[in-house]
């Protein structure tokens, strides 16, 4: 059931989305429930591979225990420059360069770790193009009309307009990381150790700054920062459990898997819109879906003759 894995991972992703949408409506504080999530992702990856020997036996342990502590670092970090980004530029241009980063992993899958099985040919670069274009058309969303907009946009630093740039840059770099790392020292029998280790480090983090807020300010975060923590962790943890397991299903050659998981959760995100918030695509949203379609053609054509269910 070669391809499960990537259905599974790119659903969970979406519903990562989904649930985010709700924590404005229901005035979730947002930094604490993350914090949160990562510990509930810890707990489930521990009950699920209860025993299992966390890195393959040749691998460097105090290493992967530094990558996985950096990554952590830099999960916290985008997740906060992701909130600066959209109160300072909006949520669909930070949506659109956050998409946009998986040039990063595909490029380094391409050129440093070369990992793919084919030779990429004209339609496979044509259609990671086209994915681009895709990813751009189906994420945007006009934004209503604000009173105050000249305003903010004449108080913008050169801070708040690199921001998109740096959730570009981090993102990417996180998904290459995972590409590179799930390659050196994951193991198929114990598919949650890469995420286990990485959720610990990013909740680690989180932990560290929640008591730096109480010892500065006194702040103690709500009980129901907890339970939407519970709620998004859990399909945050098989979003990355699956993304893993798929990632080795293709090889590990990110150029392949990148476009097209991330096409599968703009394409998740938008039927879980249209059902469970009445959302209405606009021309440009169907026309990104469309190309999205032709992309995932395009850069896949070879395997669709050798699929594996």
């Amino acid at each position: 059931m070669e391809y499960l894995n990537f259905v599974l991972g790119a659903f969970f992703s979406a519903c990562l989305v989904i649930i985010l949408r709700l924590f404005s409506r229901y005035e979730v504080p947002v930094f604490p429930a993350v914090v949160g999530n990562y510990l509930t992702c810890v707990v489930i990856g521990l009950l699920i591979d209860v025993g299992q020997a966390p890195v393959g036996t040749n691998a460097p342990t105090l290493t992967l225990l530094g990558f996985s502590v950096a990554l952590g670092a830099m999960f916290i970090v985008t997740f906060y420059m992701m909130g600066l980004s959209t109160e300072a530029v909006g949520v669909t241009i930070t949506t659109v360069f956050v998409k946009i980063s998986m040039v990063i992993p595909i490029l380094f899958s391409l050129f440093i770790l070369q990992n793919s099985k084919k030779v990429f040919d004209f339609w496979n670069y044509a259609g990671l193009v086209l994915a681009g274009v895709a990813i751009v058309a189906s994420s945007w969303k006009n934004a209503p009309p604000a009173t105050d907009a000249p305003t903010k946009k004449a108080n913008l630093s050169l801070f708040a307009l690199a921001l998109p740039f740096l959730v570009f840059a981090f993102s990417g770099v996180i998904d290459t990381s995972i590409n590179a790392l799930n390659e050196q020292y994951a193991r198929p029998e114990s598919p949650t150790a890469l995420p286990i280790l990485i959720f610990a480090a990013a909740g680690s983090w989180g932990i560290l700054i929640l008591f730096f807020q109480f010892f500065k300010d006194g702040y103690v975060p709500p009980f129901r920062a907890l339970i939407w923590g519970i709620v998004l962790g859990t399909p945050n943890f098989f979003s990355l459990y699956f993304m893993v397991k798929s990632l080795s299903d293709f090889g590990n050659n990110g150029a392949l898997f990148f476009p097209l998981f991330n096409i599968a959760i703009i394409l998740y995100s938008a039927l879980g819109g249209w059902l469970l918030f009445k959302e209405k695509l606009s021309n440009l949203n169907r026309l990104g879906v469309l190309l999205a379609l032709f992309a995932i053609g395009m850069i896949a054509y070879q395997e669709f003759f050798f699929i594996k269910f």
